[in-house]
């Protein structure tokens, strides 16, 4: 567990800098995948805000879990590197009606088959919708996590944020791969 503390904390350091986790290189990319996602994952939450200042500092996983432990110590990491008195929770959820306070929502890829009826799923409304799943920010999710070439990139879907009514701030998006208008109504 201590060299697993020891790698993440030099890899949450690293991308923790800046959001600059979504330039991670072939090297670091085969040095610990999981690692480098749930440091974008969660570099892109602490950029986002809810419209439902009620959500709980939680990150629920529907489906399969690609991090393993390392969601969870990220979390803590992040949250020190930070200064966050609350790390993210990690939660394992069996059914999107557990979902309601959830602040981000990571769909795996054993869900597939039901993604449009989990993007749709009421619980999940105003969190902010995850996956690693091919197209996954074209399919409806509101953040998409993805390999481009050797590199790990994020996609926003701006129409996702406005049905969710989620806003992520500026220096986040320049960095992002976006997809749609982002025209919100009032």
């Amino acid at each position: 567990m201590a060299l697993l503390g020891a790698i993440l904390a030099t890899l949450a350091g690293l991308a923790l800098t800046t959001l600059g986790a979504e330039t991670a290189t072939a090297a670091s990319l085969r040095a610990d995948e999981p690692a480098l996602k749930a440091v974008l994952l969660l570099n892109v939450a602490r950029f986002t805000q809810w419209a439902d200042q009620g959500r709980e500092r939680s990150l629920c996983l529907i489906g399969d879990d690609p991090f393993g432990e390392v969601l969870g110590e990220v979390a803590r990491l992040s949250a020190e590197r930070w200064g966050d008195d609350t790390p993210y929770a990690v939660r394992h959820l069996e059914k999107a009606e557990q979902a309601t306070r959830c602040a981000v929502v990571f769909i795996g890829a054993s869900e597939t088959d039901r993604l449009e009826r989990l993007l749709d799923h009421p619980a999940l409304a105003g969190a902010l919708i995850a996956g690693d799943l091919p197209r996954f920010a074209e399919r409806g999710g509101t953040l998409g996590l993805v390999r481009r070439g050797n590199r790990l990139r994020f996609v926003v879907n701006l129409d996702g944020l406005c049905r969710h009514h989620l806003t992520i701030s500026a220096q986040a998006l320049e960095l992002a791969i976006t997809l749609g208008e982002g025209r919100c109504q009032q």
